[in-house]
């Protein structure tokens, strides 16, 4: 008899959520924070006495690494995250996830992985997409629109709810499931 609180989702992974992917996974490590939360403290610390004339003007090379913090890294990361995304086959785009009361099955047209609960660190939901980790900065994306309705939705938030407990940090369920899939 099939599990009937089991989530089935198919979807093709699209180049955005691609480039949400890898942005979160990068937000997600501290030391990318720590570097950002510098510069941008260094920035505010000296902006007023370049405002005020106070201070003698930076030259080019003091310029040069705050602003390939702040401008290059994310050029980088986009640019490096549409190239790997293109790089990907169709088959590998594909992707069909089963969600069920003993384990998660992922399955692309050339590979697949089945995991425990116990293994899965944390489910997030943010308003387009599932983050789904394993590892510690791994993650695989469920795409919201990928549910075929709102009670799919919001079984699979119950399931994860109730296998992660607060390792899952979820929207309430409820009328805005229909919103979310754009239905």
């Amino acid at each position: 008899m099939p599990d009937m609180s089991a989530v089935a989702v198919e979807t093709k992974i699209s180049a955005g959520d691609y480039l949400r992917l890898t942005i979160w996974a990068s937000v997600r490590n501290v030391f990318l924070l720590g570097i950002y939360a510098i510069n941008i403290a260094a920035v505010f610390a000296i902006l007023p006495g370049i405002l005020s004339g106070r201070a003698k003007p930076l030259t080019p090379i003091q310029m040069a690494f705050p602003a390939f913090i702040l401008l290059g890294l994310p050029c980088i990361l986009y640019t490096s995250s549409r190239a790997a995304y293109r790089r990907l086959s169709p088959a590998q785009r594909s992707v069909r996830y089963l969600f069920t009361d003993d384990v998660i099955e992922t399955v692309t047209g050339v590979a697949s992985s089945t995991f425990s609960w116990v293994a899965i660190r944390r489910v997030v939901e943010t308003s387009t997409a599932f983050y789904v980790s394993s590892q510690k900065n791994i993650y695989q994306i469920v795409p919201k629109r990928a549910f075929k309705n709102a009670a799919d939705l919001d079984r699979f938030r119950d399931l994860v709810k109730s296998k992660l407990g607060k390792n899952a940090s979820l929207k309430k369920a409820g009328p805005t499931a229909s919103k979310e899939l754009g239905v």
